[in-house]
């Protein structure tokens, strides 16, 4: 009897984390709609990572890879730009996949999970500017080089992560309050 209440708690947990994990996805790719800035060649400044974050933050660096990936994966088919198999996903589900690394940061303290998220947003931005370098590179204005063309264009990234972290250590006390219990 032990064993199969202690499985039916085990899947209630699965259940809650896959639930979970659904739902940030969802909530990121509509929070991917709306745009604070777009760039010309693609990329845009939104709060679609912010779910992600939390996603990790909760459920794990694991979890919040997966959760990102699976964003890129769905990002690179309703309105990305693809032009070769290796550029979709370095620039789709590796780069958003990398904000799962914030999920090494679950249960630290609040300085610890903002380096973790900039962490994160790093591994993002040098996922594009590796496709940016090797897939975009005529692009670049002439006498530019790739790698300088790619670093500059690709740091809107950094305004999304200072708005990422303002929003979330704004709602962080009533998220964590909102949130207590829902997936132990």
């Amino acid at each position: 009897m032990l064993k199969v209440k202690t499985l039916a708690i085990r899947n209630n947990t699965r259940l809650r984390q896959i639930t979970f994990s659904a739902l940030t996805v969802s909530l990121s790719f509509v929070l991917g709609m709306f745009k604070i800035f777009k760039m010309p060649q693609g990329g845009s400044v939104s709060m679609e990572c912010l779910p992600l974050l939390l996603a990790g933050l909760i459920l794990g660096p694991a979890s919040g890879f997966n959760c990102g990936a699976l964003l890129g994966v769905i990002r690179s088919m309703t309105d990305g730009f693809v032009v070769h198999p290796v550029q979709m996903l370095l620039d789709y589900p590796l780069a958003f996949g990398c904000m799962g690394i914030s999920g090494f940061a679950r249960g630290r303290r609040i300085r610890f999970q903002i380096m973790a998220v900039g962490a994160g947003f790093l591994m993002r931005y040098l996922c594009h500017v590796v496709s940016g370098v090797f897939f975009f590179s005529s692009y670049a204005p002439v006498g530019t080089p790739a790698l300088t063309y790619s670093l500059i264009y690709n740091s809107f990234l950094f305004f999304e992560f200072i708005l990422t972290i303002a929003v979330w250590i704004s709602i962080r006390r009533r998220l964590e309050k909102a949130l207590a219990g829902v997936l132990r």
